[in-house]
């Protein structure tokens, strides 16, 4: 004989086994979690380059950049 507790739980299971009423919104928030496991695991590499990137060219910029004289700048 089964306890009520075993068939307080059980009988939710088996039905949940079979509604798939919900399959559609399980799978696009899989997918979504995948989407967003990506860019998270991407962003360090992205940010990497990125940093490196404006350093270089701020390197470039504060080289190029002359000063104008205290009477005005010429073009």
């Amino acid at each position: 004989m089964r306890t009520f507790k075993a068939l307080i739980t059980a009988r939710p299971w088996r039905l949940l086994r079979r509604d798939e009423s919900g399959q559609d919104i399980l799978e696009y928030g899989l997918l979504a979690l995948i989407i967003g496991l990506a860019g998270i695991l991407s962003f360090p590499a992205i940010v990497g380059k990125l940093s490196a990137g404006y350093a270089n060219e701020n390197a470039a910029i504060q080289a190029d950049w002359q000063p104008c004289d205290p009477g005005g700048c010429t073009p």
